[in-house]
């Protein structure tokens, strides 16, 4: 079911904020506008977007649903990048090996820095979608295993 005033209201609100910014777009452009849109909107939009924020923030972010995905999240990245950062540093058991082939061939440097291969790893996870993200610790962890076909 859709709530209609929750559609208006944000419909209202885009078009108030395109206002804002058609009005600074001199000032936008020059690179000389230092504000958020949503700090120059004017009454009563400004009112209305930080009770919308405060909602938005006590009843969606910090549901506990929400607060689970995101602490489970830290976990698959820290997870990710506690197995594949050594795995490219060292390089030197079997199991290194078997990680730095899961890693596509664009974020392998060959002969790089300690540095570079870091960087190259968080580039790497960075890129991922929280999908394959959580797919792919889970298998490496042995959470899940690959499917056998």
């Amino acid at each position: 079911r859709v709530d209609l005033s929750a559609v208006l209201g944000r419909d209202a609100l885009t078009i108030v904020r395109a206002g804002v910014r058609f009005e600074k777009s001199e000032l936008i452009l020059k690179g000389d506008f230092n504000k958020s849109l949503t700090e120059s909107l004017p009454e009563p939009y400004l009112t209305a977007w930080k009770a919308i924020e405060t909602i938005s923030i006590n009843k969606i972010y910090n549901s506990s649903s929400v607060i689970q995905k995101e602490v489970a999240g830290y976990k698959v990245m820290e997870g990710l990048l506690e197995e594949f950062i050594p795995a490219v540093i060292h390089n030197n058991t079997h199991y290194y090996k078997k990680l730095v082939k899961l890693i596509p061939s664009q974020f392998i440097t060959e002969n790089a820095d300690t540095y570079t291969q870091i960087l190259n790893v968080l580039d790497f996870v960075s890129g991922m979608t929280d999908l394959y993200a959580v797919e792919l610790y889970s298998k490496i962890k042995g959470i899940s295993f690959p499917s056998v076909t």
